[in-house]
């Protein structure tokens, strides 16, 4: 054999080497989906299926936030058989569309990390008026009245009512039987710009805790709030 022919042979017998790599296929990597009014969380599944001739391990998974919990089926995935994700987002509080990031990482050479993306349409079952409560700083500090209703459909049971800072008060002025709530917040202090949380709890057809949230606001005199000044909400 001549060099010249065994140079042409070279990379032909590193063909098998580069093939060999493990390939993972996901059925999905994005999920848009609406989720049911009377619950306060959403289960569902991600998976991929091993299309190599070895197993793939997966090392972790993981959600971009704490109300989002992503578990690992099978640790380990057989060659030809489907791996596994199971994710829970609880959603509490929040309406509307929520998008969620899960990371998957594996020990597979071509895609060791997988980004996943839950995109969960929320309807709304909470409604305030005003939505958001506030007061002019150093102004006469006059009760705000507040009245709350929920979807009839989705079956929350009214709990009650809290406040994220000892500055503000809230009372219940009257509970109708449907869980229509009126409220009436009040402020001790509108000396300076503050931002605050009223939070109302129910607990949904599963017993599950979902609190709404409603902003409390003092601005300065001029009507600002602090730029510096955060709304705490319920997580």
């Amino acid at each position: 054999m001549t060099i010249k022919h065994a140079l042409f042979f070279v990379p032909m017998l590193l063909v098998p080497l580069f093939s060999a790599s493990a390939e993972i296929c996901w059925a999905t990597r994005d999920m848009d989906v609406v989720a049911d009014k009377s619950s306060g969380e959403y289960k569902t599944q991600f998976t991929f299926l091993n299309k190599n001739t070895k197993a793939v391990k997966i090392k972790s998974a993981h959600s971009s936030c704490g109300c989002t919990v992503s578990k690992v089926i099978y640790n380990e995935v057989a060659p030809g058989t489907e791996g596994v994700i199971e994710v829970a987002f609880t959603f509490g509080h929040r309406q509307g569309r929520n998008s969620k990031q899960i990371i998957v990482e594996t020990d597979d050479e071509d895609t060791p990390i997988s980004h996943l993306t839950l995109t969960v349409d929320i309807p709304a079952v909470f409604h305030a008026i005003p939505e958001q409560v506030s007061w002019r700083g150093n102004s006469p500090a006059i009760p705000i009245l507040i009245n709350v209703s929920t979807d009839s459909e989705a079956g929350l049971k009214f709990q009650g009512i809290r406040v994220s800072d000892p500055m503000f008060r809230g009372e219940i002025t009257r509970l109708n039987r449907d869980g229509n709530v009126e409220l009436m917040i009040s402020s001790v202090d509108l000396s300076s710009p503050k931002s605050a949380s009223l939070i109302i709890d129910y607990l949904d057809k599963k017993g599950i805790k979902r609190s709404f949230v409603v902003p409390l606001i003092i601005s300065d005199s001029e009507g600002k709030a602090s730029s510096d000044s955060k709304t705490k909400s319920d997580k």
